[in-house]
């Protein structure tokens, strides 16, 4: 799961990743979600709660792809 934020360095990312990770209606088993922020045409900054770490982790590579490929259908929706 990857969230769009404005500034991921303002997100409580145990608190709300928890919340989004434990959503039993969505995620019956739970899943890693990951809050990232735009920086530019071509970088992006990913903050991840970890499935399984139950916490904030600093290396997800799912997460950065999963990250990476939603953006560009986000930019083309905010155009719209």
């Amino acid at each position: 799961m990857s969230c769009s934020s404005r500034t991921v360095g303002d997100v409580d990312v145990s608190r709300d990743g928890s919340a989004i990770r434990h959503h039993g209606n969505v995620f019956a088993k739970g899943a890693n979600v990951n809050f990232i922020e735009r920086r530019g045409a071509n970088k992006i900054a990913v903050r991840t709660y970890e499935r399984g770490v139950e916490d904030e982790t600093l290396a997800c590579g799912t997460g950065v792809v999963a990250s990476a490929l939603i953006l560009p259908p986000l930019k083309r929706e905010r155009s719209n």
